[in-house]
């Protein structure tokens, strides 16, 4: 009787390990990872944590400066909507927003928006620039106070589903 409790707990033991190993390696997979693009990104939850710089570039038409701080940044793609956001610290908004003109965007009243994602005490928002992207989406570049060695900015994306 004791050879067969021994086995069955080392039986027990190899399933476990088994079953952890696995549990790990399918998390590494499907957890946070590092795109070619810099950013991080959950593939099974259709986040992104941070957005890599060529990331934003793409997503937002426009290009940081290079000197430009990056705050905070992420999107997530939801059942019936697509969003990303990026908060920075810009030296030069001037140029930037020359950058978001030249990329189509026009002027507009500054909006209602209910969420802009971290954003908080970057505020208020002073002037607002908006253009349809070519997949449908709605981008905008929000200009809010200053900040360490400029002016806040806040570029989002919003598209339905």
């Amino acid at each position: 009787m004791g050879m067969l409790a021994a086995l069955v707990l080392l039986l027990g033991g190899v399933v476990a390990a088994v079953v952890l190993s696995v549990g790990v390696s399918v998390h590494r997979a499907l957890g946070p990872q590092e795109t070619d693009d810099g950013s991080i990104c959950e593939p099974l939850k259709g986040e992104c944590s941070r957005l890599g710089r060529t990331s934003i570039e793409t997503r937002f038409s426009v290009r940081l400066p290079p000197d430009a701080q990056l705050e905070a940044s992420g999107s997530r793609s939801l059942i019936k909507a697509s969003e990303a956001w990026v908060v920075a610290c810009v030296p030069d908004v001037s140029g930037l927003l020359q950058d978001a003109e030249d990329a189509g965007f026009v002027e507009s009243a500054v909006s209602d928006y209910p969420e802009r994602h971290d954003w908080s005490g970057r505020g208020p928002v002073s002037q607002e620039v908006r253009l349809v992207a070519p997949d449908g989406g709605a981008q905008r570049l929000d200009v809010g106070s200053s900040c360490d060695v400029g002016t806040w900015v806040y570029l989002g994306y919003f598209k339905d589903l």
